[in-house]
C-alpha cells in the first residue's frame, strides 16, 4: 500500500505540474481540472486506508503530503496559477513532503 500511495501522490504532483503549463484554459477550466486531478489519481481513498493502517508517525506524514498536494491543487483556483510567485516554493514544499514521507515508509519497512 506505501508504493501505491505514494504513486498517487506523485502521480497527482505530475498532472498539476502539467496543467500549469497547459494554455487556453480558464481559471475555472483549470480549477475544475485539478480538482478531477485529485479525485482520479486514488490519493483521497489511498489516504484513509494509510491513516487507518499505518503507524501514527507515518499516518501523520501520509497527512501532510496529501494536505501539501491538496494545497498545491487549491493554486489553480486562484487569479492566474502561471503567473503565481508562490508556485516554486509550494512544488518544493510538496517534494520536502513526499521525501519525507518516502523515508518515513523505508523506515518503517526496515522495522518489521
Amino acid at each position: 500500500m506505501y508504493a501505491e500511495y505514494l504513486g498517487a501522490l506523485s502521480l497527482t504532483t505530475h498532472r498539476l505540474r502539467d496543467l500549469k503549463r497547459s494554455t487556453g484554459l480558464t481559471r475555472e477550466e483549470r480549477a475544475k481540472q485539478a480538482g478531477e486531478i485529485l479525485g482520479s489519481t486514488d490519493a483521497y481513498h489511498l489516504r484513509y486506508q494509510m491513516l487507518i493502517i499505518a503507524p501514527g508517525h507515518l499516518g501523520d506524514a501520509a497527512e501532510h503530503a496529501f494536505l501539501r498536494i491538496r494545497d498545491l491543487r487549491d493554486r489553480f483556483g486562484g487569479p492566474d496559477v502561471n503567473a503565481d510567485p508562490e508556485w516554486s516554493g509550494m512544488m518544493a514544499t510538496v517534494s520536502n513532503a513526499l521525501d519525507a514521507l518516502r523515508t518515513a515508509m523505508r523506515s518503517d519497512l526496515a522495522a518489521n
